[in-house]
């Protein structure tokens, strides 16, 4: 599952202090809650047949690799952002995104398309968007959003439209390739995951508390989020209290030890 940046947002703003325990309440209409509550997210390259006109449009010269993405807000508008595209650094692929928006021929944003900026054609310019939002949108305080994007590969990196890519809050190189580890492991099969997790405190509550007694139904709805949903992990953050994987319905305190990952509770994600 991808989760769009925009909702990433919201479901971090209602987290319970000291926990990594989510419950996600619709936002109010007309409400910078609304405009950040952007779902239904659609990726588009030069190569998609299905662009709008106002995306297709923008695929010209050296714009050709970035990667545009779109999400319906609660209100019903359209949000709209750019993927600018990253080389490979300590096996890790990364895309940067940052939202634009809709304006006139004589509007132009700059996209940076190599991380040498001493590199002659580092940067390119796409007109008819603008990186600022309407002034309707900055009454109530809603700020252009960005977000990085990442995953593990030792190869070359895809364009930003790869469905390899997390949304990552925080994360280290380190971090994020410790995790991979291991959750390759813990997910090779059913198996491996109830031997990984058969210890890993649990929380039902709504208020994150722990379990006096972990829940093999819990553990369950992880193994078929897994092995029968085929969820993925579609956020990663991290903070001074540890990190945190999130999946459709579930999610995973985990940090780093001298003996490498630990996994530290398994959590349910309840939505209102």
């Amino acid at each position: 599952m991808r989760l769009s940046a925009c909702r990433i947002a919201l479901v971090v703003s209602l987290l319970v202090p000291g926990s990594a325990q989510a419950f996600v309440v619709p936002p109010p209409h007309h409400s910078t809650g609304a405009l950040l509550s952007c779902s239904g997210s659609m990726l588009y390259s030069a190569h998609s047949g299905d662009a709008p006109a106002v995306i297709a449009n923008s695929f010209s010269g050296q714009a050709a690799p970035i990667t545009f993405r779109a999400c319906r807000d609660a209100d019903g508008n359209t949000h709209y952002f750019i993927r600018n595209p990253r080389p490979n650094r300590n096996g890790v692929c990364r895309v940067f995104e940052h939202e634009v928006f809709p304006g006139t021929e004589k509007d132009i944003v700059f996209v940076q398309l190599r991380y040498e900026t001493v590199r002659p054609g580092w940067y390119t310019t796409i007109k008819g968007w603008k990186a600022w939002p309407s002034d309707d949108w900055a009454l109530i305080h809603y700020q252009r959003q960005s977000s990085v994007l990442g995953f593990v590969t030792g190869a070359d990196c895809p364009p930003g439209d790869d469905p390899r890519y997390i949304a990552l809050g925080n994360v280290t190189d380190g971090m994020l390739t410790g995790f991979q580890k291991a959750w390759d492991v813990a997910t090779r099969s059913p198996e491996a995951l109830e031997k990984a997790f058969a210890r890993v405190p649990t929380a039902t509550s709504w208020t994150g508390d722990i379990d006096k007694v972990p829940s093999q139904g819990l553990r369950d709805i992880l193994r078929s989020s897994i092995f029968e949903r085929h969820a993925r992990v579609g956020t990663i953050t991290c903070d001074e209290g540890g990190c945190t994987a999130w999946l459709d319905r579930v999610s995973i305190a985990f940090d780093t030890t001298p003996s490498g990952i630990v996994f530290k509770a398994l959590k349910a994600v309840w939505r209102a």
